[in-house]
């Protein structure tokens, strides 16, 4: 799956998991992840601590919604451990 900035690639989906690899470059900034998001519904979630005192909340936490022909990311502002400052891994990527 593309978007205009990156890409998330979808493996070993099964039922109730699948794991996910993300990698973005936007402004000038790089970001990449991988893990295994858990899914309930149209919807799945991951986490991950971040091991960081600069966030009230320490741990990364991402929700992946199914919108058909479409997965909209949206993540927590932990993550912004794995990209840049000026770069994030929110967005709409197509199937």
């Amino acid at each position: 799956m593309k978007i205009q900035f990156g890409t998330v690639s979808i493996s070993n989906e099964t039922a109730d998991k699948f794991n996910f690899y993300i990698s973005v470059f936007m402004n000038g900034h790089v970001g990449e992840i991988e893990g295994t998001a858990k899914i309930k519904g149209n919807k799945a979630t991951y986490s991950a601590y971040t091991d960081s005192s600069l966030y009230d909340d320490p741990y990364c936490r991402m929700t992946f919604t199914n919108n058909g022909k479409s997965i909209q990311v949206k993540e927590s502002y932990a993550c912004s451990s794995w990209h840049g400052a000026a770069a994030t891994f929110d967005g709409k990527y197509a199937k």
